[in-house]
Order: C-alpha cells, then sequence, then structure tokens
C-alpha cells in the first residue's frame, strides 16, 4: 500500500471518528445532573458619594454564599474604605458582613473600577434582602444600614 492510497482511506475514516467523539462527549454531558437551583434573594445598591456600586454577582462556595461587585469612581482612585453588605431577613435578624475593595492606583482621568468581595457564612433565605453600600475610610456615619 502506498502513501497516496493509505492517506485517502484515513481521509474517508476522519468524519466518523470525528462523528463519534462528539456523540460520546455530549453523552457524557447529558449524564451529569444539573446543579439544584436555588432562589437568589433581591439585593438593593445604597450609593454613597462619588463611588458607585454598579454590579454584583452572588456566587455559592463551600457552603456559603459570596458577594462580588465592582465599584465606579470618577477622581483618581484609591479606595481606602470598604464595602457593607447588609442581610435582612424578614424575621427581624440581620448579618452585617465587611467586604474587602481591591486597591487600584491610578492618575489616569475618567471613570475607573475596582471590584469588591464579602462572604456570608450562612447563605440567606430567598425572602431575605441584601442591602450594599460603600464605607469610606473616616466616614463618620457608622456601619449600620437600616432594614426595611
Amino acid at each position: 500500500m502506498t502513501m497516496k492510497k493509505r492517506g485517502v482511506q484515513m481521509k474517508r475514516w476522519k468524519p466518523l471518528f470525528l462523528a463519534m467523539a462528539l456523540m460520546t462527549l455530549s453523552g457524557c454531558a447529558a449524564l451529569r445532573q444539573p446543579p439544584a437551583s436555588r432562589t437568589i434573594p433581591p439585593v438593593r445598591i445604597l450609593n454613597s458619594g462619588p463611588v458607585t456600586i454598579h454590579k454584583i454577582t452572588l456566587i455559592e462556595e463551600d457552603g456559603g454564599l459570596v458577594v462580588v461587585g465592582k465599584l465606579r469612581k470618577l477622581q483618581d482612585f484609591r479606595l481606602p474604605g470598604h464595602v457593607d453588605i447588609q442581610v435582612c431577613s424578614p424575621d427581624g435578624a440581620s448579618e452585617l458582613v465587611r467586604g474587602k475593595v481591591r486597591m487600584q492606583a491610578s492618575k489616569r482621568r475618567g471613570v475607573r473600577e475596582s471590584s469588591f468581595r464579602g462572604r456570608l457564612m450562612v447563605p440567606p433565605s430567598s425572602d431575605a434582602l441584601l442591602q450594599v453600600r460603600y464605607h469610606a475610610a473616616g466616614d463618620e456615619t457608622g456601619h449600620a444600614i437600616r432594614c426595611p
């Protein structure tokens, strides 16, 4: 058998091997169980000063809930503060968590972004309310956020 004939034969079998590989992969993907769906509590963003919170993502991780978000500021970007995350349950119980802001410094003008992350040890119920607010360093207004 010459090399030319072998190449022609391989070209004939190539689509068959490709189709079998795709069917095998799709079968494995169908066997996985979908993750247990959980209702996510509503989030209320309380803006303060020149810093605005414009994006929040809730991630379930190790039995807890991680709140990740983005901050925007128009001036030189140095944020020595933190983010307060308040969980308000309908029964009156509340939990306050301090989220860490990833520090960035820039002399560029225009809108700048930074991110924050806070971890809730106990996932809130679906009827709880999450309130998020940036708290600047040196701000004397306090950390407590009133639950509605």
